[in-house]
């Protein structure tokens, strides 16, 4: 009923906020109730920022890319797509 991706980049090379907008878009045939992110920054903290909406149309938000304008797209990053099956999403 839910669906979670992510990925580690042990190189240089991350993906852009177009593939994250698509492995989100596509794990939303397991759940369109909500989506969050969760990601290591470059402080060695943990970001999150969730919402209770699609995640293709999350993905879009500008707030969502200025997350990763200001620090980069991280090397560790793991996301949720959810189906509301019991409580609220």
């Amino acid at each position: 009923m839910c669906a979670i991706f992510g990925f580690k980049c042990l190189g240089p090379i991350r993906p852009s906020i177009e593939d994250i907008a698509d492995i989100a878009t596509a794990s939303e045939s397991r759940g369109k109730d909500a989506s969050g992110l969760a990601w290591l920054t470059k402080n060695g903290e943990i970001g999150v920022a969730k919402a209770p909406i699609e995640s293709s149309i999350y993905l879009k938000r500008e707030n969502i890319r200025e997350l990763f304008a200001s620090d980069g797209i991280p090397s560790l990053l793991i996301g949720h797509a959810r189906a509301a099956t019991q409580g609220s999403p």
